[in-house]
């Protein structure tokens, strides 16, 4: 599964509703994406719900959307999408609850509820979520990801593996000898590194022929590592 923005917020909940069903994710990768982390999105104080309990794209993210497309078409050398055709067809009102401000729609406003926040998308529920990777950019553009990723995702990525390769084996983990625990400590501190690849391009830099390119390339090589990296971390554990 990749998360593109918003979407970085249902990974704990997806990969929850899939298990129910007794499917589940191989590998969610988040793609400039929010984290369970609340309060990392500054700035939307002034939002106001529309009557249907949406915030508006409008006065929110869209202008800053359409500087990312705008940078990405230039990039490209030619217009990749159009912004009038983006904005009509691929732009809408959106549930406060994805904007990883920690807030909710309760009778007819936006009031915090950092509490409800953290149970819906399961901030500390590390063993819940499915295996992570991230790809990043490096774009003043988008400052906020181009900063950050690393870092908030690197907590899930971590503790998603201790909770459920190392954690949940606390026999052995005991048993371990020094030459193996060394190795341990190894695989999971350079995991978040190994599993994270900053892009060219900016909040939207799978767009484009090359920009599309990088991405299924980069897909290939997470989902390659990421199987390396859980099957290294197994074997230690053994």
């Amino acid at each position: 599964m990749l998360g593109w923005s918003m979407a970085g917020r249902i990974a704990e909940p997806l990969h929850a509703a899939l298990r129910r069903k007794g499917k589940g994710i191989e590998l969610f990768v988040a793609m400039a994406a929010a984290s369970a982390l609340p309060n990392t999105l500054p700035g939307l104080d002034h939002l106001k719900p529309a009557a249907n309990g949406l915030a508006s794209i409008r006065g929110a993210y869209l202008d800053w959307l359409l500087h990312c497309l705008a940078d990405q078409n230039a990039a490209a050398g030619h217009v990749v999408l159009d912004a009038d055709a983006f904005t009509r067809e691929m732009t809408g009102d959106f549930p406060v609850g994805l904007a990883a401000s920690a807030t909710r729609y309760r009778d007819g406003a936006f009031v915090p509820d950092p509490a409800g926040d953290a149970l819906e998308v399961g901030t500390a529920q590390y063993r819940a979520f499915p295996p992570l990777a991230l790809m990043t950019h490096a774009s003043a553009i988008d400052a906020r990801h181009a900063l950050t990723d690393r870092s908030t995702w690197g907590v899930y990525i971590t503790q998603q593996l201790c909770e459920g390769l190392v954690f949940s084996q606390a026999d052995k983990l005991a048993a371990l000898p020094s030459e193996k625990w060394a190795l341990l400590v190894e695989a999971v501190g350079h995991a978040d590194q190994r599993l994270s690849a900053t892009l060219p391009g900016n909040h939207m830099f799978f767009l484009g022929e090359n920009g599309a390119k990088r991405t299924v390339q980069t897909l290939k090589l997470l989902r390659q590592t990421a199987a390396d990296v859980a099957g290294e971390i197994t074997h230690l554990m053994d």
